[in-house]
């Protein structure tokens, strides 16, 4: 059985992430398969996630302390470059954001001017990265 391949597939069928964990997804091989193929869970990819979240929760938190307007704006830019996905964990980022903000995380899942943005998607290089 092949390990998910996130350039075909989306990984979030199979992997969940926890903060800095990745845990693949009870009851599916494929997913306990890529999980240790690619030693999901080795400790030096749990401190860097660890720093990521840390880094990522600041621009989060000024963005949401930052009333509304231009700068409000600035600061939604940067959040927005942590989930784009070509971002290194970028999923890891997107998952923090529908976690913690709800309903509001489609602020940054969706373009300001609202609609799907193809650059959203998952797969490709960021979820690559993911692993």
């Amino acid at each position: 059985m092949p390990i998910v391949n996130p350039f075909e597939e989306d990984p979030d069928g199979y992997l969940e992430h926890h903060g800095p964990l990745v845990v693949p997804c009870v009851g599916n091989d494929r997913a306990h398969i890529t999980h240790r193929g690619l030693r999901l869970f080795r400790s030096e990819l749990v401190v860097y996630k660890s720093e990521f979240l840390e880094r990522f929760m600041k621009a989060v938190e000024l963005w949401a302390r930052t009333p509304p307007g231009s700068l409000r704006e600035v600061f939604r830019g940067g959040v927005i470059e942590h989930i784009r996905p070509q971002a290194e964990y970028s999923a890891c980022a997107a998952s923090f954001l529908r976690r913690h903000l709800g309903d509001e995380a489609a602020t940054f899942l969706q373009p300001a001017g609202g609609g799907a943005d193809p650059e959203q998607g998952r797969g490709g290089l960021a979820a690559a990265r993911e692993m």
